[in-house]
């Protein structure tokens, strides 16, 4: 189990990688998975189709994998 100073680095690699979608993708993410609504749900919200929420989704993932995966390599070169 990760200690609370991980888990705090975790927390704020993903609050930063998030800061740096697009909105659209941002707000995408959030509803789907914080918020854990549906992609129909969401399409309504935004008023946009479900394709495009699908769309969004997968390419703010995207971005937040490859932004995580460069704050975690930092994070482990800083280490003595």
């Amino acid at each position: 189990m990760p200690d609370r100073a991980t888990q705090l680095a975790d927390r704020d690699a993903l609050v930063r990688a998030l800061s740096g979608l697009p909105q659209r993708q941002r707000s995408v993410i959030v509803l789907r998975y914080f918020d854990d609504l549906d992609v129909a749900e969401i399409a309504a919200m935004l008023g946009c189709s479900t394709g495009t929420v699908r769309s969004h989704a997968s390419r703010g993932l995207a971005a937040l994998r490859r932004a995580i995966g460069e704050d975690a390599s930092e994070r482990e070169g800083a280490r003595p």
